[in-house]
This record gives C-alpha cells, structure tokens and sequence, in this order.
C-alpha cells in the first residue's frame, strides 16, 4: 500500500460541481507508530470548535469509520454529496480571532482540511483557520481524516458551519 493517501470529493452546491480535493500524507506518523489506536465508537468524534471562547454549531456528517468502512469508500466511485443542513450561523464582529478546532478524544485526526462554499479557490489546514476579510455569510466544510496502521485510513468525516462575518 502507498504511504500516502490522495481523496477527491466531490459534492453539488447549488447546481454546480466543486472539487473537494484533501490529501493526506500518513508516512511519518505510520513509521513513528503515533497512530497505533484504532478508532472507538460507531461514527466520527465531534470536535469543539470555537472563535475566540464562543462555541460554534456544527453538524457532523460519518462518511466512514474504521478500516474496513474506510476501504469500502476509496477511491469513491460516484460523487460525494455531502448532506445540506440547516445550521444557525454563528456572527463574528472582530475579524482578528481564529477558529479552533479541537478533538479531545484519542486518536487525534492526521488531517484537517477546510474549504468555504463561497470561496471556490479556498484550502486552509487545521485545526486553527483565519476568517474571511470580506462581510457576508461563509459556510465551511472541514474534511478530517484519521489514520491507521500500514497507511489505511482509519476514519473520515466531514464538519459543516456556518459564519457571518459583519
């Protein structure tokens, strides 16, 4: 098996087609034996995600969870269409704040990729993200993956919110 992994996503907004791409690259983590704990549970984790010390509503969408799960779904071989939510957004007056994504329960993901629907071109890694200069609404989809032994994902889930910025 490879010592990396390459997912592409990808998901309807609106009547247009956007390419989720992430990757994640699980080599050093596997060799060192940091990620030796097999996942608990039935579905993903739910992480706190916080701007400044304000909690922010997410919804938590399994997309698969534990190795065999996991390589049921790679490569996809349709699209991926990840569930639109009805979320309240969370309103952000001070731009200068970061959001904070934070698993507390063990194993802690590899990777956490995010993207904003409303911005085509943006990527940013976690679990600290900068906010959008621009006034408006952003919704965020966070892509999490969570490695195993011998480069097999273990789990990946994707997390939505929503942020006004003011």
């Amino acid at each position: 098996m490879r010592n990396g992994l390459v997912a592409t996503v990808v998901y309807t907004i609106g009547g247009g087609v956007v390419r989720y791409y992430a990757l994640a690259i699980i080599s050093i983590l596997i060799v060192c034996g940091c990620n030796n704990v097999t996942l608990k549970g039935d579905s993903a984790y739910v992480p706190s995600v916080t701007i400044g010390k304000s909690k922010v509503e997410i919804t938590v969408e399994t997309i698969c969870w534990g190795a065999d799960d996991c390589m049921a779904v790679f490569p996809p071989e349709e699209p991926y269409d990840f569930k639109k939510t009805d979320l309240e957004a969370f309103h952000v007056t001070d731009r200068d704040q970061e959001i904070n994504i934070e698993f507390k329960t063990r194993p802690k993901p590899l990777t956490i990729l995010a993207r904003i629907e409303e911005i085509p071109n943006y990527s940013e890694r976690g679990p600290n993200l900068t906010l959008p200069e621009q006034k408006g609404i952003y919704t965020y989809n966070v892509l999490v993956f969570w490695a195993g032994k011998k480069a097999t994902t273990q789990g990946l889930a994707n997390y939505r919110f929503e942020i006004i910025i003011e």
